[in-house]
């Protein structure tokens, strides 16, 4: 009979992450094991000989990696790996995969919706189907085709394409790089800025170039913010 995998939960017992992963994993597949507390000298003991860890937060250092003799794969969840010695991984040969959290994704999908109405004027737009403003500019409603159309009837000012545009991304984690992969996918050019700079590998990942707060506020269409609300961010 195969043993079972052992697998090390590396956020402790005291935090919100283990609960919701216990509830959720089937324990019968795996000798599960986890920190009672916050403190890293337990972790890197208990990362000795596991075969996979699975973290949120806690921290997975060179220590802990180091220590390992039989880790095999680090799952993080979440796209934001600065909790993990990467360096460290790669001199092992220890795989790391990360998960898409679908929170941040109703975020990001948020704030791309909010860019795409700000370029295309929809709420204006919307305003003046809904108050029929045709009538005041004696416009004939028609039936459009290919070549009939009337764009802009509204005579709207500022309309443009978010494709060529440029999006300053304030905090450059977890919802942020969602953030910026769907602005990549429309054609947007993206800079961020936030305290610690990220390694050239994430940047090239996201397509994302790194400004001080002030170079960034002055160059880019779009600020998106996604910061705690705290007195050192106000």
């Amino acid at each position: 009979m195969h043993s079972k995998p052992k697998l090390l939960i590396a956020d402790s017992a005291s935090g919100k992450f283990l609960p919701r992963v216990l509830d959720r994993i089937d324990q019968n597949s795996f000798e599960i094991s986890y920190p009672e507390s916050e403190d890293g000298n337990s972790l890197i003991k208990l990362a000795e000989n596991v075969d996979a860890i699975l973290c949120y937060q806690a921290n997975i250092s060179n220590q802990v990696i180091s220590n390992s003799k039989s880790l095999k794969f680090i799952q993080k969840h979440g796209l934001n790996c600065k909790n993990i010695d990467i360096d460290a991984a790669r001199r092992k040969n220890i795989k790391i995969s990360t998960q898409t959290l679908l929170r941040n994704v109703t975020v990001a999908e948020q704030a791309l919706a909010l860019i795409i109405a700000c370029a295309r004027k929809l709420i204006p737009g919307h305003t003046s189907v809904k108050n029929a403003v045709y009538l005041d500019k004696n416009i004939e409603p028609i039936k459009t085709s290919q070549w009939n159309i009337q764009p802009n009837w509204p005579e709207l000012q500022g309309i443009s394409e978010v494709y060529g545009s440029s999006v300053g991304i304030i905090g450059l984690g977890d919802i942020g790089m969602e953030i910026a992969k769907r602005c990549h996918s429309f054609g947007m050019e993206i800079s961020y800025f936030q305290r610690t700079r990220h390694t050239p590998e994430t940047e090239t990942l996201y397509s994302a170039s790194f400004f001080s707060f002030d170079e960034l506020i002055q160059k880019v269409d779009y600020l998106v913010l996604v910061i705690p609300h705290t007195e050192e961010t106000e």
